[in-house]
């Protein structure tokens, strides 16, 4: 998955490798690539699921500047970024994305999620959730068979987690 854009406009495109090597980008459907920033992709180990961070204007219920300097907000944010997923059907076209919800999303910054082979594991960066600086890692676990039945989100402590940005996190 390849992020084209900038900080405040941005789009996702997806290429395939095979034995000739890297195919073209194509971009994803307009479901889920917007006019706002959209970007922090990936694809769940079964293919089936495409979990996203989007700033669509339906999230901007907040925006940073109502906020003390420094209170909320990664350091490139204008605003709210959701978590979302988009589900692949039978003919392998990705679907209209759901909001992960509120347990989730906050009214603030969530980023980079990292879905375990699991499927029920994940792992994302948020500065809603209170914490140890700007973004910190949360862990939580879907509890039902929906995407918007999660878990209360642990924050994975000091051992991962500064006062600065914290995000982007893997577990191979």
């Amino acid at each position: 998955i390849i992020f084209k854009g900038n900080i405040q406009n941005g789009d996702m495109q997806i290429s395939e490798h095979t034995a000739k090597g890297w195919t073209k980008p194509v971009s994803f459907p307009n479901t889920i690539n917007t006019p706002a920033w959209d970007a922090d992709a990936m694809i769940s180990s079964d293919g089936k699921a495409l979990l996203y961070v989007s700033e669509r204007p339906e999230v901007l219920d907040l925006q940073l500047d109502d906020n003390p300097p420094g209170f909320h907000g990664h350091s490139m944010s204008s605003g709210n970024r959701d978590i979302f997923v988009s589900l692949k059907d039978d003919d392998g076209n990705w679907q209209d994305p759901i909001n992960l919800g509120d347990m989730i999303n906050t009214p603030f910054v969530e980023r980079t999620p990292f879905l375990h082979p699991d499927m029920k594991t994940m792992y994302f960066s948020s500065d809603g959730h209170g914490g140890f600086g700007r973004l910190d890692v949360y862990k939580t676990t879907r509890l039902d068979d929906t995407w918007t039945n999660w878990s209360e989100p642990v924050n994975l402590g000091n051992a991962i987690n500064t006062a600065k940005n914290d995000w982007g996190y893997r577990v191979s």
